[in-house]
């Protein structure tokens, strides 16, 4: 449907506030559920970015590290860049069991103030590779005063 403006200035100013507000969004949200390909160097390289993420506000990673994943190995380097992520409000983890635990010891820096929503289901159970570095993750999520 198409709208109709008396003035196109104002047209022109509706339109480009829309595409500035989308560009932002893009940058604000990142979904990767279910890339069990990427190889764990190029997760790894994530963490060497110096601001990757910083407006990040919602990330999914579902299922990138579980008993199906090629690049588990490497996700420290995302844990890394996702501990910087001051602005973060949304995290699911879920089925990311093969974790390390060297990779969720990244997390115990993490200030992430505005968290609101997390979800790390099956991240630790009895197949679990990290078990051991849930106190790195479980420490950051105890100053998340948002968390509902």
């Amino acid at each position: 449907m198409s709208r109709s403006f008396p003035n196109p200035k104002i047209h022109q100013s509706f339109e480009g506030e829309r595409t500035v507000k989308r560009e932002e969004e893009s940058r604000e949200e990142l979904i990767l559920d279910l890339c069990r390909d990427v190889p764990a160097a190029v997760w790894q390289q994530l963490g060497e970015a110096p601001g990757a993420f910083q407006k990040l506000r919602k990330a999914s990673f579902r299922s990138c590290f579980n008993e199906r994943s090629k690049g588990a190995e490497g996700a420290g380097g995302l844990l890394f860049a996702l501990s910087r992520c001051q602005l973060l409000q949304e995290l699911n983890m879920r089925d990311c069991s093969q974790v390390p635990a060297a990779a969720w010891q990244l997390l115990a820096t993490a200030r992430w103030e505005q968290l609101r929503k997390a979800d790390f289901t099956l991240c630790f159970n009895q197949r679990s590779k990290g078990v051991e570095g849930a106190e790195g993750l479980l420490l950051a999520l105890s100053r998340c005063r948002q968390l509902q």
